[in-house]
């Protein structure tokens, strides 16, 4: 067997040994319970944190009541051909500036799809005129809904998926009520 085929780097292998040892002695003289302290955000951070929403943002904040109607297309479950519910989604705002939420579906012509009837607002954001928010149910159902605000009325389109396949979409209208 050739010994220069893996030549050693002797400045490498000191600067790991130097590194573990360093690690070590940190950990066994108790620095480690200070570490955490390094993943506080620090106050400039802190102060983003605490920013006030944008005045797009306040024009979606509330309850935004209406329905949805789905449509009898290739992606749309045949039973589900035209099931109306009633849906409310509120929008308030979270941490650093974040919209979140919660969603409510109840019986229309048809029942909520797999009886889903509560749901978190897991992302929602404005652009403009433009919503656009992401439910997600207890079962694991993500819901899409997106539209366009104008003065307080939203007309827009939603999609539903599971597991990665769509099953769902058709129409959203909905009226901010609060």
């Amino acid at each position: 067997m050739n010994s220069n085929r893996f030549p050693t780097n002797n400045f490498l292998a000191a600067a790991v040994i130097g590194a573990v040892i360093a690690a070590l002695a940190g950990c066994a003289s108790g620095a480690s319970e200070s570490a955490g302290s390094a993943l506080a955000p620090p106050p400039a951070a802190t102060a983003a944190s605490d920013a006030p929403p944008t005045q797009d943002q306040k024009g979606i904040l509330g309850v935004w009541e209406g329905t949805t109607l789905a449509s009898c297309g290739i992606t749309t479950i045949r039973s589900r051909c035209n099931a109306e519910q009633n849906v409310s989604i509120t929008l308030v705002q979270r941490e650093n500036s974040k919209i979140g939420g919660s969603y409510t579906c109840s019986y229309g012509n048809l029942n909520c799809y797999n009886m889903d009837t509560t749901g978190k607002v897991a992302y929602a954001m404005v652009d403009g005129t433009q919503i656009s928010t992401l439910v997600i149910m207890p079962d694991g159902t993500s819901c899409r809904f997106s539209g366009r605000n104008d003065s307080g009325n939203v007309i827009g389109d939603y999609s539903c998926s599971r597991g990665g396949s769509s099953f769902e979409q058709g129409t959203w209208r909905a009226r901010r009520s609060y």
